[in-house]
């Protein structure tokens, strides 16, 4: 399977260090390529007190853990019994260190195989599928955010609670984009489509998301889109803290225990 990754982030300009994480990588690589991509964002929660370690935590062991093995069952399942699991290690890890099981980060994530696009979410990080059909583009937003009254978040990684995630499977076609952003960073799907209309896929779009969101913070508002792009990012309307991280499917090489707080979206 042939993609391409592209990300950007910005610190913004009320936190001295960045609250969010953007992940991309690989699995199951074959002689013939990757047979699946992973593409996430982690969102740290600003109003706990350690919101980016908890951040840098989630999205360090995302990037060197083994996630999924070939010889093990469906992809899905794996990924969710992965995320059950680096939870327990969390709050096993840090037992005695109340402030980061006090902490709380955003977890919205995608894992792009031949047949089938995985997404898991938990918080108010959007995920958007991109529809490309004779160079037009339309999006939609394939997770719904956990987000209470006063937008507070309902569903989060947070050693204190209950990790709770919705599952949903989404059908990407070559051309196809996959985005992932934090709240704000996109107001509504036809930005994206402007986007994806007037740019190449490239740098210049995310930086063109950070320097819009920098400028017009929105509302905090999540978002979905499928071209085989995840583009992830960081902000709410007090605090413009930005990134953002893109995977567009290019082509294809032919070749291949679920917990109870996991809920299934159709």
């Amino acid at each position: 399977m042939k993609y391409r990754t592209i990300g950007a982030t910005c610190v913004g300009k009320k936190h001295a260090e960045n609250q969010d994480r953007i992940v991309r990588r690989e699995l199951l690589t074959e002689e013939a390529g990757p047979r699946a991509c992973l593409i996430a964002v982690v969102d740290g929660v600003s109003a706990s007190p350690l919101a980016a370690s908890v951040a840098r935590w989630i999205a360090s062991h995302l990037e060197n853990d083994e996630i999924v093995d070939d010889t093990l069952g469906e992809v899905s399942q794996q990924i969710i019994a992965y995320l059950a699991r680096l939870h327990q290690r969390f709050c096993g890890e840090f037992e005695d260190f109340e402030e980061m099981l006090e902490s709380a980060a955003s977890l919205s994530l995608a894992v792009v195989e031949e047949d089938a696009t995985h997404v898991l979410w938990a918080g108010d990080s959007p995920v958007y599928v991109t529809e490309c059909c004779e160079k037009t583009y339309k999006s939609s937003r394939v997770s719904r955010p956990h987000v209470g009254s006063k937008d507070s978040i309902t569903k989060c990684f947070c050693g204190n609670s209950a990790f709770e995630f919705d599952y949903h499977e989404v059908e990407i076609r070559p051309g196809d984009i996959v985005t992932i952003t934090s709240d704000g960073a996109v107001h509504e799907e036809t930005m994206l489509n402007e986007l994806y209309q007037n740019e190449d896929f490239g740098e210049r779009i995310c930086e063109e998301v950070l320097e819009l969101a920098l400028r017009h913070p929105f509302s905090p508002t999540p978002i979905p889109c499928p071209r085989q792009l995840s583009l992830g990012r960081f902000m709410n309307r007090s605090d413009p803290t930005t990134s953002a991280a893109m995977w567009k499917r290019l082509g294809v090489f032919l070749p291949a225990e679920c917990p109870s707080k996991c809920s299934r979206t159709t």
